[in-house]
């Protein structure tokens, strides 16, 4: 290819965009916009579309959280009285069933 070649032929390309009025001038401009705002819109959702079809494979690592007392105990609560007991009952029950499962655990750790 000679670049004299394509040095005049766009030399003249531009030459013929700046003797046009400003109204073709800008319509042209638009038009070049919105072709480009609808492929890269195009190119946008397919690939959005191509993130939430693969969506379950995406493993999220979340660290969990060991808290001694959860939110529920330092909210105020209308019933405390009530559940006073219920609730200690049920906190020493979960207590016992996680020391079983800890001794389990060390049990089968042991054996391996």
């Amino acid at each position: 290819m000679d670049f004299k070649k394509i040095k005049e032929k766009t030399k003249g390309f531009v030459d013929k965009l700046r003797s046009l009025e400003d109204k073709q001038k800008k319509t042209i401009l638009w038009t070049i916009v919105g072709i480009l705002g609808v492929i890269m819109a195009f190119f946008w959702i397919k690939g959005v579309m191509y993130k939430i079809e693969h969506l379950d494979s995406v493993k999220f690592n979340i660290p969990q959280i060991e808290t001694s007392t959860g939110i529920e105990n330092s909210l105020p609560n209308e019933n405390l009285m009530e559940n006073s007991t219920s609730e200690s009952e049920n906190k020493e029950e979960i207590q016992n069933q996680i020391k079983n499962l800890e001794e389990k655990l060390n049990q089968l750790e042991t054996n391996k």
